[in-house]
């Protein structure tokens, strides 16, 4: 059953119009299957290990990748972390690029709280 499962998500990956297009050379480096019965498949593409998110039938969700350390969050986006959750630290920076728009995805925790924030990225429009 699982070697069906992956054979499935190797040809979904292949069929893959958007796959074709974006990350023919990029090597795949692990395939999950995630809660909403998307698959995600882990790429080295450009320096960065990416997560690119495909329905069964290939079609494409999002892309996304931790930000390096040297990137730095536009001011719009730390000044609305500041504004709307003080007291939380920054612990992860994503970037994604998805169907609905591209989005800085900040992770903050507190001693007692763990969100995931996202906040378009403005400069895309």
């Amino acid at each position: 059953e699982m070697t069906s499962s992956l054979v499935g998500s190797e040809m979904c990956i292949r069929d893959s119009a958007y796959m074709a297009e974006y990350y023919s050379q990029a090597p795949v480096l692990g395939i999950l299957f995630n809660d909403e019965g998307h698959i995600e498949i882990y790429i080295s593409h450009e320096n960065n290990l990416k997560r690119v998110e495909l329905s069964w039938d290939g079609y494409w969700f999002s892309t996304s990748w931790q930000m390096k350390d040297t990137e730095q969050l536009p001011e719009y986006v730390t000044d609305f972390i500041a504004q709307h959750y003080a007291g939380y630290s920054i612990r992860e920076r994503r970037y994604e690029i998805s169907n609905h728009g591209n989005y800085y995805c900040v992770r903050l925790i507190t001693n007692d709280d763990d969100i995931i924030v996202s906040i378009r990225d403005d400069s895309q429009e």
